[in-house]
């Protein structure tokens, strides 16, 4: 057992700016694959953290990507404008964030994401487990101290594996991959933040996308775009392969048999670079 710290560098030119575009996503999301193919990882605990802009780009990432990680750690990071639309799509991943009171712009920016953290999701009535730690009259520290707390944060939690509930709001045509809901594209009216933006940038229009999944029927009730793909894996909890299973997208209702396919395996994999949570069956669901 240990630990293996990676820092990525997300920008190609050695720019220090952070513009929460696709393409800085995608290339996230490609290291992100290379590292869980060329290293042993446990899937289940792995965490984002960053400090100043990278706690920054932490928060984006696990509100985008929030079937990846285990628990986002942010230590001085505002944050942007646009989590007040995204900060619930990681109700289900633990937050650990560090902030000090006389960091300039810590109340404008940062102090409206931790009051959400803080009240239930407007969709899923949850509550974030969400650690906030305010330091007073001090600015952007490393906080050295926290970290052994963190350290010992992340040992108590793993990643979510199979939500019952799935509420997100998308901004970005990367963002697609939502544990057991896989979309196939975002309408171009939803994706303005493929584009680089700045961090108070306003005025998104979120893709909406809300799935549920109870005894033996898993439902897309909001869809972005015409398609999507709900896979199935036995590990699912009370998955009984014995058993027929309905899933449905607004009227359209078929009943499946749990039928596995090699291909979808190694397939998912390939594209994941995921061992620990295996998916052994798809279903297509369009118009």
């Amino acid at each position: 057992t240990g630990t293996i710290v990676v820092v990525p560098q997300l920008s190609t030119d050695g720019s220090t700016e952070y513009g929460a575009s696709a393409a800085e996503h995608t290339r996230f999301l490609n290291f992100l694959r290379r590292l869980k193919l060329g290293l042993r990882i446990d899937d289940d605990r792995v965490f984002i953290a960053g400090h100043g802009i990278g706690g920054e780009i932490a928060m984006d990432m696990a509100t985008s990507h929030p079937d990846l990680f285990a628990g986002v750690v942010s230590i001085c990071g505002l944050g942007r404008k646009h989590l007040q639309w995204t900060v619930w799509n990681a109700v289900n991943v633990p937050w650990y964030v560090v902030i000090g009171d006389a960091q300039g712009g810590w109340y404008e920016r940062a102090g409206i994401l931790l009051t959400k953290l803080l009240k239930r999701s407007d969709e899923s009535h949850q509550f974030c487990d969400a650690m906030i730690v305010k330091y007073l009259n001090r600015g952007p520290e490393i906080y050295f101290e926290e970290s052994d707390d963190v350290f010992a944060w992340m040992a108590v939690h793993r990643r979510e594996r199979f939500p019952e509930n799935i509420h997100a709001d998308i901004l970005r045509s990367t963002d697609l991959s939502w544990s057991w809901v896989q979309l196939e594209s975002i309408p171009s009216q939803f994706t303005k933040l493929d584009a680089p933006s700045r961090y108070n940038d306003s005025g998104f229009r979120p893709a909406r996308l809300k799935a549920r999944r109870k005894n033996k029927h898993f439902a897309v009730d909001a869809l972005p775009g015409d398609h999507c793909t709900v896979l199935l894996s036995p590990e699912i909890p009370d998955f009984d392969i014995q058993q027929p299973y309905l899933i449905s997208h607004g009227s359209k209702r078929v009943t499946v048999h749990y039928d596995p396919d090699i291909r979808v395996l190694l397939d998912q994999v390939r594209l994941t670079g995921e061992r620990s949570r295996l998916w052994f069956m798809k279903v297509e669901l369009g118009d």
